[in-house]
């Protein structure tokens, strides 16, 4: 299921991944990962810091549409910490070696970069010579009159320039009319994430809950590049026909670190070691055949069929 896809999201039945009673919800609840095995841990006995900057635990799932991530923090406070997430989907040598924000070093090259920074200010960024959308000359021409290429071939390559990409769509590009008026071009970031419970609208992306310090994001498949999640599959390049190519990945490898705010007191950082980060373990899924899903009744459900209870009859019923 693509949630990036408008067309397989419309209706009023939703069609969602997963089975019923064991479906992750987007809450700031801990109860529907009961059972689960934290992927990384604290060390207790690490020297403490401020509660914001600690780093509890991640926990990693995924389902037919989504990549789950559960952070748990001492303490959920925007004014002292944010959270960055390096994400490797993709050969442990490619990728940016280097996290933004004065995170440090990581182990392994990352693919992208989940930005933990407030209910208006959180998404996912990518590595630049991964991102598909930016825009570039055309090699051999004239900047200002060349024509334009995506950023071919969409390769994760080596580097450690912590240069990191949001995902800025452009789906009606800048026109003129025949009389003249310039229609602007229409952009939104794609990697945006919505802070909301999914009570309260489906578009939930992620939620911090500050009374327990847990931090929950679902993200999905196709916002990570993944082309076809049940083979491990995953975007990197163009064949000779200028088509996506998906090649095979034997997983993901996750470093999380916390970033002081307006200070120079030291984060944390999963998995830890005394001199940087350990070397990350492969989170790998199982592949599969069959997806497994419910049916469920979206809210809007209720408010149409209440809006066509109120329509007053205009005669008896017809046969």
């Amino acid at each position: 299921h693509n949630a990036l896809d408008p067309e397989q999201n419309y209706g009023l039945l939703a069609m969602r991944a997963g089975l019923r009673d064991s479906a992750m919800t987007i809450d700031g609840v801990r109860d529907d990962w009961a059972g689960r095995t934290p992927f990384y841990t604290r060390d207790t006995t690490r020297v403490a810091v401020a509660d914001a900057l600690r780093v509890d635990a991640l926990y990693v799932h995924h389902d037919e549409a989504y990549v789950y991530l559960r952070l748990d923090v001492g303490a959920v406070d925007w004014r002292v910490a944010r959270y960055v997430v390096g994400i490797d989907s993709y050969d442990a040598q490619r990728g940016d070696r280097q996290l933004p924000y004065g995170g440090g070093a990581s182990p392994v090259g990352l693919e992208f970069v989940l930005d933990l920074n407030g209910p208006s200010a959180t998404r996912l960024l990518v590595d630049q010579p991964y991102m598909p959308y930016r825009m570039a000359p055309i090699r051999g021409s004239q900047p200002r009159v060349s024509e334009s290429v995506y950023n071919r071939p969409f390769q994760s390559r080596a580097n450690a320039d912590g240069r990191y990409d949001t995902l800025l769509v452009t789906p009606n590009r800048r026109t003129i009319g025949r009389d003249g008026t310039v229609f602007e071009a229409q952009r939104y970031e794609r990697n945006l994430l919505r802070h909301a419970r999914q009570q309260e609208s489906t578009l939930a992306d992620w939620y911090a809950d500050s009374a327990t310090g847990t931090i929950e994001v679902r993200i999905p498949w196709g916002m990570l590049q993944v082309m076809d999640p049940s083979s491990r599959r995953v975007l990197h390049g163009m064949t000779d026909t200028y088509m996506p190519r998906a090649m095979p990945t034997a997983g993901f490898r996750f470093v999380v670190q916390s970033i002081p705010v307006g200070s120079d007191t030291r984060g944390e950082r999963l998995p830890f070691a005394t001199t940087g980060f350990a070397m990350p373990p492969l989170w790998s899924w199982p592949t599969w055949e069959t997806p497994r899903w419910h049916q469920e009744r979206k809210p809007a459900f209720a408010a149409l069929r209440a809006t066509f209870d109120s329509i007053p009859e205009s005669g008896p019923p017809r046969p």
